[in-house]
């Protein structure tokens, strides 16, 4: 088996395990684009997956084309394909902005370091321009360049649901990044502006206020019988008023003070009312604070009502005095209302501002620790490795002791070896020096032989020939002798 095919064994246990898990890691698992489609199923038949993350996992973006229909069809709300190659082909990036251009839980995308170059941001732009889910897209150390930022930046334009977007390490200049900081800042402030005195739920101590009288707890339900605002007990005309005591209450105190005072003394006394029903908050923390914001709700909630009730009886008063100090008091309401408007939409501005600072740094400590733990995953694994190399090192480096031992033997015996062969050859060759001497003696008696040989043939040709001739006087003789005899 090879390792890539031990990767995708790997691969396919895991996911076997994780059948109906909410979240699944995958990260550096370097399954490459032939994983993919046993990824894209286990994606299309897990319906509970919320979070995936494929980080160093060797995609490109032939393998992205292939999780992008599985992605676009699941619930999930977070996918972390950073440290990928996803930028080889233009297609993978295509078909994850159109799985994500419509998809209803997708909140968190992060495709940092996948060598993005500027084709790739208008790709981007345009799925952008028509997400109303996604709140953080991570394309920091891409390659967009400076003309991908400002392509970019006109996506974030018709954007309203993006939050944070980092774009560091793509060469895009510093006014773009300025014009995208301050979408991605309005885009934050979007939802505490629709309704600035509404309190956000999300603020420490934040509670919706009551909208009517109604709803409204007892203690702050008003009382305007001074100024007959609302049914009060019958009594006698001109009859005496014991003086109210004050309950704590910002309106309640106001409405008091207004019924018992005299008429050209009310707007000073509206004005008194407020200023001492501040002092409290100032004074004091926590609590009181909390006090004073939902009285000063309160007061801007009813005084649409009180100063109705002021213009109604303007128009039944027969006084003209009284008609005119009653359109004093309206319109001192009426400015009170858009001063307390306008310092309650200061107040939920900066404390929006606030809260959006404050949720943007712990965002990124979130991630800075998250990206801390993976490092520490990241350097345990390292020492691991090390350790691993460690103990290789030394196994090989015993190997190589044992090894050049035996090459120190081996040679020690190649030299007996070279030796007894040395004195082998010395031997043969005073043996063939022997043998070489004995046979040029052997030759040179050989020689005196064959001569000695030839002078005795020499020496037997005369004695043939003188037998010869010899036998032939002898023959002649023979014959001549009777022929002697017969003549003597």
């Amino acid at each position: 088996m090879t390792g890539h095919d031990a990767i995708l064994q790997s691969l396919a246990e895991k996911l076997a395990s994780a059948q109906s898990a909410q979240e699944l890691s995958l990260a550096y698992l370097q399954i490459g684009d032939a994983g993919c489609p046993q990824l894209a199923a286990y994606i299309s038949q897990c319906p509970t997956l919320k979070r995936l993350d494929v980080r160093g996992c060797n995609i490109r973006g032939d393998g992205l084309a292939i999780l992008a229909p599985a992605l676009r069809s699941s619930a999930i709300e977070s996918f972390t394909c950073k440290w990928n190659e996803v930028g080889t082909s233009l297609g993978g990036i295509q078909a994850l902005a159109e799985a994500c251009r419509d998809h209803p839980t997708l909140t968190s995308l992060d495709l940092r370091n996948n060598k993005l170059t500027t084709d790739f941001a208008q790709v981007l732009s345009d799925m952008l321009a028509s997400n109303t889910v996604l709140q953080y897209l991570d394309l920091s150390w891409n390659e967009l360049g400076p003309e991908g930022g400002r392509t970019l930046q006109q996506g974030i334009q018709a954007n309203k649901s993006l939050r944070d977007c980092p774009l560091n390490g793509n060469r895009i200049s510093d006014d773009t990044m300025n014009t995208i900081s301050y979408l991605l800042r309005r885009n934050r402030l979007h939802e505490a502006e629709q309704d600035p005195l509404q309190v956000d739920p999300f603020m420490p101590g934040g509670e919706h206020f009551c909208r009517t009288t109604a709803d409204r707890p007892k203690e702050l339900q008003r009382d305007f019988v001074g100024m007959d605002l609302l049914p009060a007990p019958s009594r006698a005309p001109n009859s005496h008023r014991e003086p109210a005591q004050p309950t704590g209450n910002l309106t309640h105190d106001l409405d008091l003070r207004i019924a018992i005072a005299p008429l050209g003394e009310t707007p000073q006394i509206l004005q008194d009312s407020i200023e001492g029903a501040r002092q409290p908050a100032r004074n004091h923390t926590g609590k009181n604070e909390s006090w004073w914001m939902s009285n000063v709700r309160t007061l801007v909630i009813e005084s649409d009502q009180m100063a109705l009730k002021v213009l109604e009886r303007e128009k039944k008063t027969r006084h003209p005095a009284e008609a005119a100090l009653l359109r004093e008091v309206a319109d001192y309401i009426e400015k009170l209302q858009m001063d307390v408007a306008k310092n309650k939409k200061h107040r939920v501005d900066s404390e929006g501002r606030e809260r959006v600072v404050a949720n943007g740094f712990v965002e990124r400590e979130s991630r800075f620790a998250a990206e801390l733990r993976e490092m520490e995953v990241i350097g345990a694994k390292a020492r691991d490795q090390r350790e691993d190399l460690q103990r290789e090192v030394k196994h090989l480096q015993s190997e190589i002791r044992r090894t050049q031992a035996e090459i120190i033997e081996t040679n020690k015996s190649r030299d007996r070896f070279e030796k007894q062969i040395t004195e082998t050859l010395d031997q043969l060759r005073m043996q063939i020096k022997n043998e070489l001497g004995q046979k040029a003696d052997c030759e040179s008696e050989l020689y005196k032989v064959q001569v000695q040989f030839c002078e005795e043939e020499e020496e037997n040709q005369k004695m043939r020939r003188f037998l010869s001739q010899t036998k032939g006087n002898l023959d002649t003789a023979l014959r001549d002798v009777p022929q002697a005899q017969a003549q003597h």
